[in-house]
């Protein structure tokens, strides 16, 4: 899609989005009216508190949404096969599945099943086999959940359902789900047709988010066929469709669908696009899920790998980590919830049993002692959840120990290898053109070598550059390049930029800039002075590298490595640079950057 139309769709998108939230909002506060009045009937007051908690549902407000539902909790009928107990169930399991907590999604999913299975409803029948699908499909149990929806398949019907089914999966969900396994085990004409009969049946009942999921699905079969035209084609329509309904999930997935099919198209540029596309509505929405984002990052990663471009990767590592963090406050919570609700509930269960009959006593001690046994569960769940997030923070420490011994160790050894290839080419008493090109090799390979670690290890140990004085960086890579050649340099850095005003990124490009001049310089220009000036005028910031060398005609020579570089990080930062040069004038190099557009990206 042309760049008008995506901004169209976003404008569209965030006004949409405010309008639908405003009048969600205004229906949810008459629902809370209805609960508040029906507070002394257990069975309307629940049935308010779960139509406000489908109401958070669709503003994806999950935490409102788990609050009302942990009134209706404590209000449900002791009787547990009622409609109202499955509707609990089904949207905790949806609260978890949208928070990406996939253990805790199955085990309410098979709640849900065992309610549909007791009940012998159809509607509840499909939606139980759906969500349990669902459940088993995340975890990457895909021959176990295949069936599930097939079963479910048996039982589904198209709407419309009677009022009080307040969750109700639909046929285009089944085959959607289904889909997607084919897709995840490789089997992709049987995903292919799943998804295009999903289609077909979300469009009968104008489920847009179903229309566009399954457009996004018929797009992954294609790639997988290798029909790419096709593939782009229903990607391009999964997108237009969630963007212009607000379904921002499906459109950051087929997003991510679109920068793979690039990258097989061997069209690295827009596969970046697409890429830059997808994290800008990841920074920007709330209401994406942790699953979804997981998904679009997982896929972000593995491309800017195949790539080699190590700094994007630090970025996903610390987004990753944030939202595993976030994951992590959020599973402690509902574990809190769990233990909470699970001790309230059996006590309220105990209270009734007593004041109903003293007589049943040894039956409310044996519930009793269930309770405990299964709050002890619940706790033993939440060690088990709790040593796993320990153990992936010591594989951080991990990395970070590796880092500084990959530096100090085999930095060291190869430049000491570089050091004795220097000093044997020096002192070697009969030289000869093949002895002389060995030893070029062996300087050659030493610093790129060394260069490499250097930039492993930056991209490891992600963040320590800001703790160091950029002003002092600059003269390391001036002392490193430079002196070599005895070419003095002048330096006139503004005392601002020694403060953490830049960004990480930001510091980076431009030390790799003046990196990069200063090895052309050193290289190239025969000259025996530069002077670098950098400073901040009002909101940008000037940089200015020049020489008193030979020069060149900027105009007749091809732009080597060196300028094509500089110039790309300059279009990176949104920032300006310029050549003044001629031979035998030297060259002077001139960089602008706005720091207001910098900090916006």
């Amino acid at each position: 899609m042309k760049a008008p139309v995506i901004i169209f769709l976003i404008c569209n998108f965030l006004l949409c989005t405010f309008q639908a939230q405003n009048q969600v909002i205004a229906s949810t506060d008459s629902l809370k009216q209805i609960a508040q009045k029906n507070i002394g009937n257990d069975s309307l007051y629940c049935d308010a508190c779960l139509m406000v908690a489908r109401k958070y549902d669709e503003l994806k407000m999950f935490d409102s949404m788990q609050n009302w539902m942990n009134k209706a909790f404590f209000r449900l009928p002791t009787d547990k096969q009622t409609l109202q107990r499955f509707h609990f169930h089904a949207y905790q399991s949806i609260a978890f599945y949208y928070n990406d907590l996939l253990q805790l999604d199955l085990y309410e999913s098979k709640k849900v099943m065992k309610l549909a299975s007791l009940m012998q409803d159809s509607i509840l029948l499909t939606t139980g086999n759906n969500f349990m699908g669902l459940a088993l499909s995340n975890i990457r149990e895909y021959q176990k959940a295949i069936p599930y929806f097939y079963e479910g398949m048996k039982y589904a019907r198209q709407p419309p359902y009677p009022s009080q089914y307040l969750v109700a999966s639909k046929p285009h969900h089944l085959y959607g789900n289904l889909a997607e396994v084919y897709i995840k085990t490789g089997q992709a004409d049987s995903a292919l047709r799943n998804a295009q009969h999903s289609l077909q049946l979300a469009r009968a009942i104008q489920s847009y988010r179903g229309m566009a999921v399954a457009n996004n699905l018929i797009g992954l079969a294609f790639d997988q066929l290798h029909q790419a035209d096709s593939a782009i084609l229903f990607q391009e329509r999964a997108i237009e469709l969630a963007l212009e309904k607000k379904e921002i999930d499906v459109a950051l997935i087929a997003m991510g669908a679109m920068a793979q099919i690039a990258w097989n198209q061997s069209d690295k540029n827009r596969s970046m696009e697409w890429l830059q596309k997808g994290f800008t509505f990841l920074e920007k929405q709330d209401g994406i899920n942790f699953n979804f984002s997981h998904q679009f990052l997982d896929t972000a990663m593995s491309l800017y790998q195949k790539m080699g471009l190590k700094e994007p990767l630090s970025d996903i590592l610390l987004f990753k980590t944030a939202l595993s963090k976030r994951v992590s406050q959020i599973n402690d919570e509902q574990l809190g919830m769990l233990i909470a609700n699970n001790v309230r509930a059996e006590q309220r269960s105990f209270t009734l049993q007593l004041s109903e009959a003293q007589n049943k006593s040894r039956v409310a001690n044996l519930r009793l002692l269930l309770s405990l046994f299964i709050l002890v569960c619940v706790l033993l769940f939440f060690y088990l959840y709790r040593y796993r997030q320990q153990k992936k923070l010591q594989e951080i420490i991990i990395r970070n120990n590796l880092s500084k011994d990959l530096h100090d160790n085999l930095g060291g050894t190869l430049s000491s290898v570089k050091l004795y290839s220097e000093l044997l080419e020096k002192h070697y008493q009969t030289p000869s053109p093949q002895a002389e090109e060995i030893l070029g090799k062996m300087r050659s390979l030493t610093d790129v070598a060394i260069t490499e670690i250097s930039d492993l290890v930056s991209n490891i140990k992600a963040g320590e550059e800001d703790q160091e004085a950029l002003e002092g960086r600059i003269k390391n890579i001036g002392f490193d390049l430079l002196s070599p050649k005895e070419i003095k340099c002048v330096y006139r850095i503004d005392e601002k930029l020694n403060r953490p005003l830049l960004q990480a990124d930001v510091r980076k490009n431009i030390l790799l800039i003046i990196k990069e001049c200063f090895n052309n310089v050193a290289k190239y220009s025969q000259a025996n002075q530069v002077e670098l000036v950098m400073k901040i005028d009002q909101q940008t910031l000037h940089l200015s590298i020049s020489d008193n060398g030979i020069g060149f005609d900027f105009h007749q020579r091809n732009k080597g490595n060196g300028i094509v570089n500089i110039e790309s990080r300059c279009k990176e930062m949104r920032g300006t640079c310029s050549w003044q040069t001629a031979e035998g004038e030297g060259t002077v190099l001139h960089c602008k950057f706005d720091l207001k557009a910098i900090s916006q990206r």
